[in-house]
Formats: structure tokens, C-alpha cells, sequence
């Protein structure tokens, strides 16, 4: 069997960020990690954190995982509220899997009063046509 590389699709908003496909493996730690979170149940997740914590893994920003990134970002800019620093240089589901549900549930918070509605409304228009399509979860 011959694995398909991982779709990409830039962000044309920004010159350095694109939406990277997840791997079965990070979509997998993705749903398990969305059950932990505050509020959810065995058969439902909030639409908030699903929908922000999903840009957060697909998201990427110099060729580098976003997620990561902003979790040591917040760390610097504010130490006391925000006392955990995750590896750079490990996998978006490593950083999943770093973290307990309550503080990703913050940082996710966090990055939804950040964003746009714009800005939210294209990354999600990419990822739900050109990278996590639901024509592709129907072939497989």
C-alpha cells in the first residue's frame, strides 16, 4: 500500500501559513483529546472547541505546526497565566497528548477571541474544500 502524501493549501491571507491535512493518527488523538474537553459528553463535543482546536492542529506557519508555537508564545507573554511550554519539534499530536484538556481548552479560548471572523471563515472554507473534505472520509 502506497500512502498518499498529506494535502496542503495556502492561506491567502498570509504569505508564510498554510492548512496541512491531518494524519489518521493526529485526527484519532484530535476526537480523543475533543472528549476530555469541558462540557463533553460520550456522544457530543462543544462546536466551539471542535471547531477552533481543529484549524489549531491543521494550521501551520513557516513550515512549522501553529499549535505549538502558540502554546510557547503565550507562556512568554504571560508566565503566570500560562505556565506550560511544549517542544517545538514534535508532532502536532505529541503537543496533543503534552497537554491536559482544560489548559488546551484555554489556549483554544484564547486563540477564538484572537481570530477574526474572517479569518475563520477562510481557514475553514480551505479546510472543508480543499483539505479535510468530506468526498474524501466518503471514498475511504
Amino acid at each position: 500500500m502506497l500512502l498518499k502524501p498529506l494535502k496542503r493549501a495556502p492561506l491567502p491571507s498570509s504569505a508564510s501559513s498554510e492548512i496541512v491535512e491531518p494524519s489518521a493518527g493526529l485526527a484519532t488523538a484530535f476526537i480523543a483529546k475533543l472528549r476530555e474537553f469541558p462540557g463533553a459528553t460520550e456522544d457530543s463535543v462543544s462546536p466551539q472547541y471542535f471547531s477552533g482546536l481543529r484549524v489549531l492542529i491543521c494550521l501551520y506557519e513557516d513550515g512549522k505546526p501553529f499549535l505549538p508555537q502558540l502554546v510557547n508564545h503565550l507562556a512568554q507573554e504571560d508566565a503566570e497565566k500560562w505556565t506550560i511550554t511544549v517542544q517545538e519539534g514534535v508532532s502536532v499530536r505529541q503537543t496533543l497528548d503534552d497537554l491536559d484538556a482544560p489548559y488546551l481548552a484555554r489556549v483554544v479560548d484564547y486563540f477564538l477571541d484572537a481570530i477574526s471572523t474572517e479569518q475563520m471563515t477562510e481557514v475553514n472554507a480551505i479546510l472543508r474544500d480543499k483539505v479535510w473534505t468530506q468526498a474524501d472520509s466518503a471514498k475511504n
